[in-house]
C-alpha cells in the first residue's frame, strides 16, 4: 500500500497533539445539574463531568439577592443567566465531589 509519509507525520502530530489537548481539559466538560440559592448571599451548583460521570459541587459567596428572589417566587433560575459554566470553568478545583 503507498501513501505520502509526509502528510502521514503531519496528521499523526496533529491528532497526538489533539489527545493531549482532550486529556487536559477533559474533567472541565460539564453537565449542569442544578443552580440552586438557598440563602441571598450563597449559591450551589451541582453538575456531572461528563468522562468519567462523578459528581460534584461547587459552593460560592456573593450577591444573589436578585437570583434568590426569583428562586423563592418558584421561578426557575437558568444556569445560563449566572454564567454557570464559566463560574465552573474557574472555580473547579474548588468543587467537592458528591455521592448522590
Amino acid at each position: 500500500m503507498e501513501g505520502n509519509s509526509i502528510l502521514y507525520r503531519i496528521w499523526k502530530r496533529r491528532f497526538d497533539k489533539a489527545q493531549v489537548m482532550i486529556k487536559r481539559y477533559e474533567d472541565t466538560v460539564v453537565d449542569i445539574s442544578t443552580v440552586t440559592f438557598p440563602t441571598a448571599s450563597l449559591m450551589v451548583i451541582k453538575f456531572t463531568t461528563t468522562n468519567n460521570g462523578n459528581r460534584y459541587e461547587l459552593v460560592l459567596q456573593g450577591k444573589y439577592a436578585r437570583q434568590y428572589k426569583k428562586s423563592s417566587e418558584g421561578i426557575e433560575v437558568p444556569p445560563s443567566e449566572v454564567n454557570a459554566e464559566s463560574i465552573i470553568r474557574t472555580n473547579f478545583q474548588e468543587a467537592y465531589q458528591i455521592n448522590e
